[in-house]
């Protein structure tokens, strides 16, 4: 069979690699749940990311939308300015 004949969609992304929701819908990078943002996360940076440190970001002052979800440009670019402000 070849690749074109199957369903290439699995590890919640589509064909174009495009993450994906529970709902199969594809992820809006402006607009991610805490748990989305930490799965992004993961997945790109290739170190482990939780739901319970992309919060703890928040609580630290991380941006946020009013409905709670997360930018994820936003959320990386805070994270880069905390970052840089260590000693």
């Amino acid at each position: 069979m070849s690749m074109r004949g199957r369903d290439l969609r699995h590890r919640g992304k589509n064909v174009a690699g495009i993450p994906m929701d529970a709902d199969r819908q594809p992820l809006n990078p402006a607009a991610l749940t805490v748990a989305e943002a930490a799965r992004l996360l993961a997945a790109g940076g290739g170190r482990a990311v939780t739901a319970d440190m992309v919060q703890a970001a928040i609580d630290a002052g991380a941006p946020i939308l009013a409905d709670g979800r997360v930018n994820l440009v936003e959320l990386m670019a805070w994270l880069e300015k905390e970052l840089a402000a260590r000693p």
